[in-house]
């Protein structure tokens, strides 16, 4: 799960993003959308981010989006590719190199994990 570092509570704009990170995370988000959002250039909104997250907006979404990939690989019998472009990824393969880069397991790996899990 995303949290703030080091108990720091991050400033108005930066919860705002995220908020909207989490309602839509299938928008085809993009750093310039996202700084007219927060009202701050986007040298200041990736400040703010890595001030309060320790990485940038588009990183944070990265994030996010494997989270909830992970949540349909759990939930659901979608495939990997319904599962990714519900998160906001077309590309299955690029879901998959994300979701391994940083949970370290692939989707098709996770699943099979997930559903063999006593929980």
């Amino acid at each position: 799960m995303v949290t703030p570092t080091a108990l720091a509570i991050p400033r108005r704009e930066v919860r705002v993003i995220v908020a909207a990170f989490r309602r839509d995370l299938a928008r085809p988000w993009s750093m310039a959308r996202l700084s007219r959002q927060a009202n701050l250039s986007t040298s200041q909104l990736t400040r703010a981010f890595n001030s309060a997250y320790g990485v940038s907006p588009m990183r944070l979404l990265a994030r996010l989006r494997v989270e909830g990939l992970a949540e349909l690989l759990q939930t659901t019998n979608w495939t990997v590719q319904e599962c990714a472009a519900a998160v906001g990824w077309h590309d299955a393969d690029h879901a998959a190199k994300m979701m391994k880069h940083i949970y370290g397991i692939t989707p098709s790996e996770f699943r099979k994990a997930a559903r063999s899990s006593p929980w």
